[in-house]
């Protein structure tokens, strides 16, 4: 039962003990380990049955109701005139003379060779200038989603203001 090297290093009475010894501390490291196999096992049953009560227990939870969509009324578009003065409760008297309807806004104007740098559109209605970058224009789409926010931009509502 003895192996050649401890014959030769140990009397033969030291090198029996020694595996006797080693024999039973591999028994025991391996019978710690199998018990706790046995434990983690028997906590992970408990922890399994603890949540399937609590599953059970607890009534599946039904969704939300979702609202309906309702068809949108279709947004006006901004404008930038003025809002028309309110009355007073005492108006004056005032000559009849004919008036412009202020509160229409024109249709958005092109500004000729202007290239939105966001889109490569060409910009309609409101152009947004860098006072920055050498030539760096964005249209008000472009503009709203936050490109070149790094920036100042100035705001030309037409191109026929751009000069005033």
């Amino acid at each position: 039962m003895m192996s050649g090297f401890f014959q030769q290093v140990l009397d033969p009475q030291m090198a029996e003990r020694f595996m006797a010894e080693t024999m039973r501390a591999t028994s025991d490291v391996s019978a710690a380990a199998q018990k706790a196999a046995k434990e983690a096992a028997s906590v992970a049953q408990q922890a399994a049955k603890e949540f399937q009560q609590a599953t059970r227990s607890t009534p599946p939870a039904t969704p939300a109701p979702t609202p309906t969509p309702t068809p949108a009324e279709p947004m006006p578009q901004p404008c930038w005139h003025p809002a028309p003065p309110q009355p007073t409760p005492h108006p004056t008297p005032q000559p009849e003379e004919p008036t412009e309807d202020k509160t229409h806004c024109p249709e958005p104007e092109l500004h000729p060779g202007v290239t939105c740098d966001g889109c490569e559109q060409p910009v309609f209605g409101s152009r947004f200038k860098c006072k920055v970058c050498f030539d760096f224009d964005l249209c008000s789409e472009c503009e709203m989603q936050g490109l070149h926010a790094h920036h100042v931009l100035l705001r030309i509502r037409s191109p026929s203001t751009m000069f005033r």
